[in-house]
């Protein structure tokens, strides 16, 4: 097989990958310059996923922790061997992001904080998740990550917040959780996540059965969505310890 019907076969796997995880609905382009997370929304499964059907179908290979770092499709081609090195980089008019360069990970560390302030200054562009809701596609970096989790450690801290704290967090799936929650470690203080109702007509019955987990956890702090705030100030009366009930907008 010569390389442009291995550079089609590629895409074509590609293609059949993408139909699969966004349910039959492709991107509306997929090119040399498309990045696999953030256009494509093939996250760390789904690389791994593309790789090993690349080589049972064409016997091309690109180094299990390599495929972590290709950035583009183009990128992808050039490792398998596909596509010379300067097209796939003449397609792309991003700079090389930090990715690329070898870095030395430390053996230990003494905290999550600790671990996530290295990512954030070493491999800062890199994503650190892509959430996908709907049609709409939302990547955080771990530089993104870092400064917001410093903007909401801030505005706890603001609340009485101290190390050692348990904040109880009740967001649905999405960035506001991530914010709430390493903000809740930034600060020094235990995020406690529960899962939000299923049912908007049950809110305040639902929160009730959760206040056992509340004063258990000696929780002071509760971080919610503004639909339940206002239920939640019901749980002021079966635990104790609670003082404020915060919005999940005060810590972004």
């Amino acid at each position: 097989m010569n390389e442009a019907a291995q550079h089609e076969a590629v895409l074509e796997i590609l293609r059949g990958l993408l139909a699969e995880l966004h349910g039959g609905r492709m991107p509306p382009d997929v090119s040399l310059a498309s990045r696999l997370e953030q256009d494509l929304g093939i996250d760390s499964l789904g690389r791994v996923e593309l790789l090993m059907r690349v080589r049972a179908r064409l016997g091309l290979d690109v180094a299990e922790d390599d495929i972590f770092d290709v950035v583009t499709v183009g990128d992808l081609l050039s490792r398998l061997g596909v596509v010379p090195a300067e097209r796939a980089e003449a397609a792309v008019s991003a700079p090389r992001p930090l990715r690329d360069q070898k870095v030395q990970w430390p053996v230990r560390a003494e905290s999550l904080n600790a671990v996530l302030a290295f990512h954030a200054e070493r491999l800062g562009d890199r994503p650190y998740l892509t959430f996908l809701s709907g049609d709409e596609v939302q990547t955080l970096t771990h530089a993104q990550l870092f400064e917001r989790a410093g903007r909401a450690a801030a505005a706890l801290r603001a609340h009485g917040v101290e190390p050692g704290d348990r904040v109880a967090l009740m967001l649905p799936s999405g960035l506001e959780f991530f914010d709430a929650f390493y903000g809740t470690l930034c600060a020094g203080a235990v995020p406690v996540p529960l899962y939000p109702p299923a049912s908007k007509a049950q809110i305040e019955a639902f929160l009730l059965r959760q206040a056992g987990i509340l004063a258990n956890a000696g929780t002071r702090v509760f971080v919610t969505t503004g639909q339940i705030r206002p239920f939640a100030k019901a749980l002021r009366q079966q635990v104790a310890v609670l003082e404020h009930i915060l919005p999940a907008s005060l810590l972004t």
